[in-house]
C-alpha cells in the first residue's frame, strides 16, 4: 500500500508539474494575454485536468496492481517449483543407500556358501548399481530399459531363492511408455520382503498393463516374523510419481493379491 500512495503522488503531482508550464508556453508561443493566465486555469483548464489526471490514475492502478499480482504470482510457482525440485532430489537419494544396503545383506549371505556364486554376484550388482548411478539425474525412464534392469535385479534375488520366487512380465510394448527410474525394482523389493517364499509355495510376482498404469501383483504368503517396516520405500515412491508423473500409485489387497498400480506415461515419438 505504501508503495501505491507513492506511486499515486507522483503520477498526479508529474501530471500537474508538466501540465500547467506547458500551457503557460503555449500561451507565449501564440502570443496570448497571460494576465489572467492562473484564473483561466483554476477555472476553465483545472477541471478537465484532473478529470484526465483522475482517469490516467485509474488506468495505472489497474496496470499497478496487475502487475503486482503478476509478480506475485511468477514469484509463487517459482517458490513452489524450487520446493518441489528439493523435495524430489531428496526422495531420490534417499534410494542409492537403500537399494545397496538390502544387496550387500543379500551378498553376505551368499559370501560364506559359494566364493564362485558371490564373484559371479558381484558382478551382476556392479551393473544394477552402475544402471542407478547413470539415472541419478534422470526423471522418467523407458519403461523397457526398467524391464530390463528388474530382470536383471531378480536375478541377484533368484541367486539366493531359486524357484521359491518367480516373476512373469506380460506388458506388451513397454518401450511406447515412460516411467521413473528404479520404481518396478522397490515393489519387486517390497514383496519379497513382505512375504515368505518356499518351493513347495513359491511366491508369484507378475506385472501386466492395464489402461495406463503398470498393475504389479503378489500373492500374500505373510511372514511369521517381520523387522519393524514404516513403508518408506513405498511412501517415497508414491510422492516421486505425483511429483514427476501427477498421478496417483495405488495399492490394494483382494482374492489374497497385494496389487500396486504404477502410472506410467507414454513416451512422445
Amino acid at each position: 500500500m505504501p508503495s501505491y500512495l507513492l506511486f499515486v503522488s507522483v503520477t498526479t503531482f508529474s501530471a500537474l508539474s508538466l501540465f500547467c508550464p506547458t500551457l503557460y508556453l503555449i500561451y507565449r508561443i501564440n502570443d496570448k494575454d497571460t494576465s489572467g493566465f492562473m484564473k483561466h486555469i483554476l477555472q476553465q483548464e483545472l477541471p478537465g485536468v484532473i478529470i484526465s489526471v483522475l482517469a490516467g490514475i485509474f488506468l495505472s492502478t489497474i496496470v499497478f496492481f496487475f502487475t503486482v499480482w503478476q509478480q506475485a504470482v511468477e514469484r509463487e510457482q517459482q517458490s513452489s517449483a524450487e520446493a518441489l525440485k528439493y523435495k524430489y532430489k531428496n526422495l531420490k537419494a534417499q534410494i542409492n543407500p537403500h537399494f545397496l544396503f538390502n544387496s550387500l545383506n543379500t551378498l553376505s549371505e551368499i559370501v560364506y556358501v559359494d566364493a564362485k556364486n558371490a564373484d559371479h554376484y558381484i558382478q551382476m550388482l556392479a551393473a544394477i548399481y552402475r544402471y542407478i548411478l547413470d539415472n541419478e539425474e534422470t526423471d522418467l525412464i523407458s519403461l523397457h530399459e526398467e524391464f530390463r534392469f528388474i530382470n536383471r535385479y531378480f536375478e541377484l534375488q533368484k541367486e539366493r531363492d531359486g524357484e521359491k520366487i518367480r516373476l512373469e512380465i506380460d506388458f506388451p510394448h513397454p518401450e511406447r511408455y515412460k516411467t521413473i527410474p528404479i520404481s518396478l525394482q522397490i515393489l519387486i523389493e517390497n514383496a519379497l520382503k513382505h512375504n515368505s517364499a518356499s518351493e513347495e509355495n513359491p511366491l508369484h510376482i507378475h506385472i501386466q498393463e492395464n489402461d495406463g498404469y503398470v498393475v504389479v501383483s503378489n500373492n500374500i504368503q505373510k511372514r511369521n516374523t517381520l523387522n519393524a517396516s514404516h513403508g518408506t520405500g513405498l511412501a517415497n515412491l508414491k510422492e516421486r510419481l505425483n511429483l514427476i508423473i501427477g498421478k496417483e500409485m495405488t495399492i490394494e489387497m483382494k482374492n489374497n493379491l497385494f496389487i500396486v498400480k504404477l502410472p506410467i506415461i507414454r513416451s512422445q515419438i
